[in-house]
């Protein structure tokens, strides 16, 4: 090699970065701050570093966003919740009656809802009778049939 070419070679090898030298990020701490659900501010708080810069880093040394590292190390967060929860509904009836709602869907009966839909139906059928009985149904006959559907309503 001529010596040219190594003189390059050494400048390059030597060269100094410009710029502020990179923040250590303390990825245990991290991890422990998605695992319990730390939002993504107090996280870069904790570590004295704003979030773009953790963002950009994450995908410097993770090749992942800060969203998608939280989603996977917030995952174990949601299992032991889970599972605490669940230990809990054991001794606990308003912990079994909470997880019974949220997780199987168990709510309280809408009334509105199906007196509604009763209302609908029975309106409906008297309809029906009305178009049935056509042009010859008196309004005396009219009258009752609305009479018997408002009495299998029961009133909210």
């Amino acid at each position: 090699m001529s010596k040219v070419i190594k003189k390059k070679i050494v400048k390059k090898e030597v060269k100094k970065k410009n710029g502020r030298p990179l923040k250590d990020i303390d990825y245990e701490l991290l991890d422990d701050c998605c695992f319990i659900h730390c939002t993504g501010e107090e996280i870069c708080h904790l570590l004295g570093i704003d979030y773009d810069t953790l963002n950009r880093r994450l995908k410097q040394d993770k090749n992942k966003c800060f969203t998608e590292y939280f989603a996977e190390k917030s995952a174990g967060g949601k299992k032991s919740l889970r599972r605490r929860q669940y230990e809990m509904a054991q001794d606990n009836p308003t912990m079994s009656i909470w997880l019974g709602k949220t997780w199987l869907q168990q709510g309280e009966m809408n009334t509105d809802f199906i007196y509604e839909k009763a209302k609908a139906e029975a309106k409906g059928k008297l309809d029906a009778l009305k178009e049935s009985a056509g042009e010859n149904s008196s309004g005396a006959l009219n009258q009752y049939i609305e009479q018997q559907i408002d009495s299998l309503i029961v009133p909210k």
